[in-house]
């Protein structure tokens, strides 16, 4: 009878031990899936916006910016990264506080209080605004005038 028993919880464990492993790497191959879709989508908003003919800059700012606003920290991460790239290494100061950021935000490493009271999407805004640029004053001359 104490055998049986053993065996019994025995076999509980080894199916119990199989069912969990199954059950990872369902998990791994759903997961894997998922940064593939991701991965496809990220590149089919590039190729979208490089046909319309926009220069990669330009594409990897708005893209990173985009997803910056909605929240999507590991998407914004991607595109600033490129950005990154382009600029040789490196970022301007109101890209890399958002790079800073939402690298904090996707680790979820630190305190974020003092960041999370940034306006981000004002600072966003000021590097979209169109710089004035000075206009020439021009005099102006009636036909009647004698020059």
């Amino acid at each position: 009878m104490k055998n049986a028993l053993t065996y019994n919880v025995l076999f509980a464990c080894v199916f119990s031990c199989c069912c969990s492993s199954m059950t990872a790497q369902y998990s791994d191959s759903s997961n894997a899936t998922e940064i593939h879709q991701a991965t496809n989508k990220r590149m089919d908003n590039y190729q979208y916006l490089k046909k319309q003919g926009y220069k990669d800059k330009a594409i990897f700012e708005d893209l990173g910016n985009a997803n910056f606003l909605n929240k999507n920290y590991d998407t914004a991460l991607f595109w600033y990264g490129k950005l990154k790239e382009v600029n040789d290494g490196s970022l301007s100061k109101n890209y890399q506080k958002r790079y800073d950021f939402a690298m904090t935000k996707y680790q979820n490493i630190g305190s974020t209080t003092g960041s999370d009271t940034n306006d981000w999407v004002a600072q966003i805004e000021s590097d979209y605004k169109v710089k004035k640029q000075k206009q020439k004053k021009y005099i102006r001359l009636t036909f009647n005038t004698k020059v």
